[in-house]
């Protein structure tokens, strides 16, 4: 991944160089700006130098404000982390009691409503979302921050303020999708005999539902929950974006425009690394909530 990405920002039409330092910069200074960010070289050779010093913590500097791309990082990934962290959470608070409420009610009348409103939020883009939700909470009723961040270790009720609104955000579609997801594998989680059997001995709904039922259905979201770090994580582009909120998102926007290809590269390789270590923890997960699989692997 982080070698296609290194060989894809090089294919992006123009020359980074020639942009960064505009059009009547000399030819000698482009040259020289293209030798220091490596453009010269073959792509491999250039490839192998960059994941060396990434291997003993040396991403370079940006070109633009000479930042070392590291220290970048570290500053804006506490912002990204806490952002999909809450709206993580915050989506699967939701959507686990939507779910198991419309799979025990299935076809009646709230599972209708809430199927009709989880496609039509899914139909929505998640930036259309946000300027509703900004119309609607600081325009129209002054609640929550438009836009900016503070710091938990500054203010701790601002930390929140600035991100309730961009969590919500982000998590309106995972709640659509983990939600409908969770109702269909508990519909036919419900009709297993050892649920049956659950129900016979005079266990109470309640119980039946979050002790028997809940744990064998959960596979699927966990694995959903896993796999959509990559849909956070594009999301939290636009999000930050849209609320100016500075973590990695408006980090490689911002590296985008201005052609900024080690801290582009530096931002694009923390995802990576994010998203693979999430799903080994995933599958790791599955070991606990399922009996069978420790068996499995014992035997």
């Amino acid at each position: 991944m982080t070698f296609a990405t290194f060989s894809m920002v090089r294919l992006l039409p123009g020359d980074p160089a020639r942009s960064f330092l505009g059009p009547e910069a000399p030819q000698e200074q482009v040259d020289r700006l293209s030798q220091d960010m490596g453009l010269d070289k073959n792509v491999v050779v250039g490839y192998v130098e960059w994941l060396g010093g990434v291997v003993t913590g040396d991403m370079g500097s940006s070109y633009r404000t000479g930042q070392p791309v590291t220290e970048a990082l570290q500053q804006r990934i506490p912002v990204s982390f806490q952002l999909m962290l809450m709206a993580q959470v915050l989506a699967l608070l939701v959507a686990i009691p939507i779910g198991v409420l419309t799979a025990y009610r299935a076809g009646g009348l709230f599972d209708r409503i809430w199927s009709g409103m989880a496609f039509a939020t899914i139909a929505v883009p998640g930036f259309v979302l946000g300027l509703l939700l900004i119309y609607l909470f600081p325009v129209q009723l002054g609640l929550f921050r438009i836009s900016g961040f503070t710091r938990f270790t500054d203010d701790p009720l601002g930390n929140l303020n600035s991100l309730v609104l961009p969590s919500v955000t982000l998590a309106m579609l995972q709640v659509a999708i983990y939600s409908r997801l969770l109702r269909s594998d508990m519909i036919a989680t419900l009709q297993e005999d050892f649920v049956s059997i659950a129900r016979a001995k005079g266990l109470s709904t309640r119980r039946v539902l979050l002790g028997h039922a809940l744990r064998p259905s959960s596979f699927s979201l966990l694995t959903l929950a896993g796999l959509n770090v990559g849909q956070l994580i594009s999301g939290a582009v636009l999000i930050e974006f849209l609320f100016g909120l500075p973590g990695i998102g408006l980090l490689m926007i911002n590296s985008i425009l201005g052609r900024d290809l080690l801290m582009l590269q530096g931002a694009i390789l923390f995802i990576v690394v994010v998203y693979v270590v999430l799903n080994l923890l995933v599958d790791a997960l599955y070991s606990v909530l399922d009996p069978r699989i420790r068996t499995a692997g014992g035997a």
